[in-house]
């Protein structure tokens, strides 16, 4: 369930506001995974970029309570044999999960 809060009904109920950015990717091992889009140096008033306009995306793991485990600049992707990795264009490293949940970091 998703809006300003985030809500889980398994592998137990918890709940934990979240930012209308972030959306939820999964859940592993204790945590949960958001991708979030962010926008800096936005203009409101003029409803345009200004001069240092970046548009980016993070990956946000949270605990059960929201509480933030990590952020990282990079886009989250899922194989078709259920591996999940972090992609960040900039640096070439990514994050890679099996489907048995076992978690590695590496680089290009």
């Amino acid at each position: 369930s998703e809006d300003e809060r985030f809500t889980c009904f398994f592998p137990q109920k918890f709940s934990f506001p979240k930012k209308s950015n972030e959306s939820g990717a999964f859940i592993a091992d204790g945590r949960v995974y958001f991708d979030a889009w962010v926008e800096e140096d936005w203009d409101e008033e003029r409803n345009q970029p200004g001069d240092r306009y970046k548009y980016y995306n993070m990956v946000i793991v949270r605990d059960y309570e929201g509480n933030i485990i990590s952020e990282e600049v990079g886009s989250l992707h899922q194989a078709a044999d259920g591996t999940w990795w972090i992609e960040d264009v900039r640096k070439w490293s990514n994050l890679v999960m099996t489907k048995s949940g076992h978690i590695s970091i590496y680089g290009f």
